[in-house]
């Protein structure tokens, strides 16, 4: 807690270096995360579950008139058609 300007500037001193070790240990965290992780093997399928999409929306995304990559939530021609990401 900071309580005085004595106090405001210790922290100041400080913190770059606490930033730093925290940054390393969550680093390695992750580095044991990924090394305990079984890999998935990159297919449409996997692709499709990891984003929440059904294949139909995702045809739908792929379309030249579709404008779901600028704002999924308004493109009309999803409207249109009642398609979401997640829905069947």
């Amino acid at each position: 807690m900071i309580n005085s300007d004595e106090d405001y500037w210790r922290w100041m001193r400080e913190y770059p270096a606490r930033a730093a070790q925290q940054a390393e240990i969550q680093a390695a965290a992750r580095v044991g995360e990924r090394a305990g992780a079984q890999q998935v093997e990159l297919t449409l399928d996997s692709l499709l579950a990891k984003l929440g999409w059904t294949r139909r929306y995702a045809e739908h995304a792929v379309q030249p008139y579709c404008s779901c990559w600028h704002d999924w939530s308004g493109c009309v021609h999803a409207d249109d058609q009642e398609i979401t990401p997640g829905a069947a």
